[in-house]
C-alpha cells in the first residue's frame, strides 16, 4: 500500500500496480475490519437513539419535580426584571416557567465535542489498519 501510494504521488503508478494491490489479502482484511467498525458504530447509534429520549425524559422529570418540591418547601424565585426596562411583576407560576425555560435549550459545545471525538476515534482506527 505504501509502495503504491509513493508511486501514485510520483505519477508512476500503473493500472497493473492497482490491480495487484486489490489482490492482496491484507486489503480484504482491512476492508473486513472497516466494515465491522462501521457496523459497530451503526449499532451504537441505534442504541443511543433508543435510550436517549428515555434518559432525557427522566432527567427533565426529576428536575421539574425538584423545582416543584422546592416551591412547596417555601422557596421562591427572585423577582428580577427579565428584560431591560420591564416593570411588570411576575407571579410564582410565571417565574417558574421563566426559570425552567432558562434552564432548557440546546448547547453547541457538546455536539462539537462528540463529533471531534468520533472523528479522532475513526482516524485512529483507520491509521492502525493501514500502518
Amino acid at each position: 500500500m505504501k509502495n503504491f501510494a509513493n508511486l501514485y504521488a510520483q505519477n508512476k503508478a500503473t493500472a497493473d500496480d492497482l490491480t495487484s494491490l486489490t489482490k492482496i489479502s491484507d486489503l480484504s482484511t482491512a476492508n473486513l475490519i472497516v466494515d465491522i467498525c462501521l457496523g459497530a458504530i451503526l449499532v451504537l447509534r441505534i442504541i443511543e437513539a433508543l435510550f436517549a429520549d428515555r434518559f432525557y425524559k427522566k432527567t427533565i422529570s426529576e428536575f421539574i419535580k425538584n423545582v416543584n418540591s422546592q416551591l412547596k418547601d417555601g422557596a421562591s424565585f427572585m423577582q428580577t426584571s427579565i428584560f431591560p426596562g420591564q416593570s411588570a411583576e411576575l407571579d410564582q407560576k410565571q417565574m417558574k416557567r421563566y426559570y425552567l425555560a432558562r434552564r432548557g435549550g440546546t448547547t453547541v459545545f457538546l455536539p462539537i465535542v462528540a463529533a471531534s471525538t468520533g472523528y479522532l476515534l475513526v482516524s485512529m482506527a483507520m491509521s492502525m489498519i493501514y500502518y
